[in-house]
């Protein structure tokens, strides 16, 4: 399978996926390019590196689509994640989420990973389709300063799946298809519905 976008987060936001599309450090929605924040620490089940830090106080990471891209009708996100806090009132959180522009992730959303209130993980996807809200529920409960995997999937007329760590957590949920308004995904953001960002470690 080819991976169109990945980002390593070794000191830059460099793509070294097939489209070659870099990303944007922002210190705001719409804002500044910043340098990122890279410390030297990574899961070690990937060996010694770097990942990308956020604060939760409006540092971002802006993952552009690439100019005229057709709005997919799959998609699968792969990414390592670790939170350094998780106390109230940082849950609920978004990890990664799809929206129309840098900011509109507070109005229009979907394609996200994110924790519920309870510490779990959650794919959340917009059923553009029937209106629907497609949600997968993790069994696990992140713990703060643990690296978990997390990989969604979904595709129209096919089922969203979640897997923590190698192993399919929470029910499928199928869906109709996708939504079609995003243009970008967003790093260490919050979204509508009450999501906040957290600092987390990517």
């Amino acid at each position: 399978m080819r991976v169109e976008r990945y980002f390593a987060f070794e000191g830059n936001v460099n793509d070294s996926g097939s489209k070659h599309l870099d990303a944007v450090v922002l210190d705001s929605a719409g804002g500044s390019v910043v340098p990122g924040v890279y410390p030297d620490d990574s899961p070690s089940a990937v060996g010694s590196g770097k990942s990308i830090s956020f604060d939760g106080s409006g540092l971002r990471v802006d993952i552009p689509d690439e100019d005229g891209a057709p709005q997919p009708t799959a998609f699968t996100i792969s990414l390592w994640v670790k939170f350094t806090s998780l106390e109230l009132p940082l849950l609920p959180t978004s990890v990664i989420v799809r929206t129309p522009s840098s900011g509109g992730e507070g109005g229009a959303w979907s394609h996200q990973i994110r924790l519920n209130r309870f510490g779990q993980f959650q794919c959340w996807t917009y059923d553009q389709g029937n209106g629907s809200n497609p949600n997968v529920v993790s069994t696990t409960v992140a713990q703060p300063n643990i690296w978990y995997h997390v990989v969604v999937s979904g595709k129209n007329g096919g089922l969203v799946r979640m897997y923590v760590k190698g192993v399919e957590e929470g029910a499928a949920a199928p869906v109709n298809t996708l939504w079609q308004g995003g243009h970008l995904y967003s790093l260490g953001t919050g979204s509508g519905g009450g999501y906040s960002p957290a600092p987390l470690q990517i």
